[in-house]
């Protein structure tokens, strides 16, 4: 079941509306827009779609971003401190 349209039809090929189309079209997508919508609520009159719940999957890459940025700040720190101790003139 796709949104209704601005011309108020639900019967265009494929249940898809013609504007659409002619977005995924005019965004270079092709045929098939790359979305999806889900439905929570309110239950339609016939009963297609069947809501459900919304739940949302967030991939949780925190640590894995933490300990590459400090590892990347440690390096930083090493090889300024390797460059600092060959251009001071040697006593």
């Amino acid at each position: 079941m796709c949104l209704p349209c601005a011309c108020g039809e639900n019967s265009h090929p494929g249940n898809v509306s013609p504007y659409h189309l002619a977005m995924a079209k005019a965004l270079g997508w092709g045929d098939v827009s790359p979305f999806y919508i889900d439905l929570e609520a309110p239950v339609p009159e016939s009963g297609v779609p069947k809501p459900g719940p919304l739940t949302v999957h967030l991939k949780d890459d925190h640590l894995q971003y933490a300990i590459t940025w400090f590892a990347l700040a440690g390096a930083l720190v090493i090889a300024f401190g390797v460059w600092l101790r060959r251009r001071r003139p040697a006593a």
